[in-house]
């Protein structure tokens, strides 16, 4: 694939994925409240997009460290390209939650400052050492400490935040769905938001696939440890893919409890006179 293809189809992806948030900002705007849509779902969305943002800068700056320890710019346009996406649906979902906490809700106030509490904490853990590791290193020791704070930030990204926030972006699926099947009426979810989100990440997650492959040739790879070569390949490239197919995933989920819930309150509105008649006879 030639270079300005695939530049023209991640542009794409990334334009694509911010006006995939647009349904439900429009349905939260339009109905003036988020009644129905769990904060701790959106913080869960919030927190993987967060990381995904985390892990894929840090990647991207540190292939580009030269002798001095200094990061080189500009950076390749694909790594451009590759933070622009994670930024962009980051913010999309920043945004997402923001609108949420702000608009009328069943939820206590004392929850969404629990939620609040506990992004920012997040992204202090997450975006702080990434953060760091842009700064210019010591000029006692501009190499040495710069490998030891580097090596750091890859363990606890790599080993510790990645497996967690991927197993957080399944979990996001729950309290969703026990906020849909508790709530009497329907709740202010989109389900166009929701059907298109989940073609679309499925589309994206698959991209990935292709953004970002193994650092080795395939005849080098040891296919008889095929569970030793997944966990490397999570690690090092498919935690992009893996979150966004869990994302995709839990949009689609969501899509058919949302559906089959309005479903059952149509039909319950249907067949509430039919009862008070019989009743009444």
């Amino acid at each position: 694939m030639e270079a300005s293809t695939a530049a023209a189809i991640q542009i794409a992806l990334i334009v694509l994925s911010a006006a995939s948030f647009w349904p439900q900002y429009c349905r939260i705007l339009t109905l003036q409240q988020s009644v129905g849509i769990s904060p701790y779902y959106v913080l869960l969305n919030l927190i993987s997009a967060t990381e995904q943002l985390a892990l894929g800068l840090y990647l991207a700056m540190s292939h580009e460290v030269d002798d001095d320890g200094m990061v080189r710019f500009p950076l390749p346009w694909g790594r451009w390209l590759n933070l622009a996406h994670f930024a962009v649906v980051c913010i999309c979902q920043l945004v997402l939650i923001i609108m949420c906490l702000l608009f009328p809700s069943h939820h206590p106030w004392t929850n969404r400052t629990v939620v609040v509490a506990i992004y920012v904490g997040f992204a202090l853990v997450s975006l702080g050492p990434v953060i760091l590791e842009l700064l210019p290193p010591p000029q006692s020791d501009p190499l040495g400490g710069r490998r030891w704070f580097s090596a750091f930030v890859a363990v606890l990204h790599v080993y510790l935040l990645g497996p967690v926030v991927t197993l957080l972006a399944f979990v996001a699926l729950f309290p969703q769905i026990r906020e849909i099947r508790t709530r009497p009426g329907p709740s202010v979810l989109s389900p166009l938001g929701l059907a298109i989100q989940a073609l679309l990440f499925a589309v994206v997650a698959l991209s990935w696939l292709v953004r970002m492959v193994l650092p080795i040739p395939l005849e080098s790879i040891p296919w008889d440890r095929l569970l030793h070569v997944l966990v490397v390949w999570y690690q090092l490239v498919g935690w992009a893919a893996v979150d966004n197919f869990a994302y995709a995933f839990v949009q689609t989920v969501l899509w058919v409890v949302e559906k089959a819930h309005r479903m059952l309150l149509l039909h319950g509105d249907e067949t509430a006179p039919l009862i008070d008649a019989s009743a009444a006879g």
